[in-house]
């Protein structure tokens, strides 16, 4: 193989891992948003319940008109078409811990009192809150290493052509 095609898939390759590096960055960023988008739509929801006394399909409605937010979005859907609530939080993107709060959170709203419904909102948006600054932490500390990792391997992989 002749230096300049060895030079060119070398180039490729360093392009080619800062890229993949680039990819998983956005892929952490994209749950961090995704984990804040729902804590400030949750916070909208608790205003819609709590403060105006909305039922909960209303709730969602003013929720989503503050915050788009996918999930409430399709609860909201389920709510209209008589589908099941909580089989579409069991389906979202979010891990196990974050659907049992949210479907604890829904449960409590269609059947707690006022003040089960105050607490059951306050529970929900500290861990929350707790879920969203710990996915904004790995994405502020490992984000920098995943680019920095691809350009390693993409090096590595030049080196190995050279």
């Amino acid at each position: 193989m002749s230096i300049t095609v060895r030079l060119m898939l070398g180039g490729a390759s360093v392009i080619t891992g800062f890229l993949l590096g680039e990819l998983y960055a956005k892929r952490l960023k994209r749950e961090h948003e995704a984990a804040a988008q729902l804590l400030r739509a949750t916070k909208l929801l608790k205003t819609a319940v709590c403060g105006y006394s909305h039922g909960l399909g209303e709730g969602l409605s003013f929720a989503i008109s503050g915050d788009s937010c996918k999930l409430f979005e399709d609860m909201r859907d389920a709510l209209e078409s008589d589908g099941d609530l909580l089989g579409v939080i069991s389906t979202s993107q979010y891990p196990a811990a974050i659907k049992n709060m949210m479907a604890q959170l829904v449960r409590t709203i269609t059947v707690g009192s006022a003040e089960d419904i105050a607490l059951a909102f306050e529970e929900s948006l500290q861990q929350l809150s707790s879920y969203t600054k710990d996915l904004g932490a790995a994405y502020n500390q490992n984000a920098a290493m995943y680019r920095k990792l691809g350009v390693l391997a993409g090096v590595g992989v030049f080196i190995l052509l050279i």
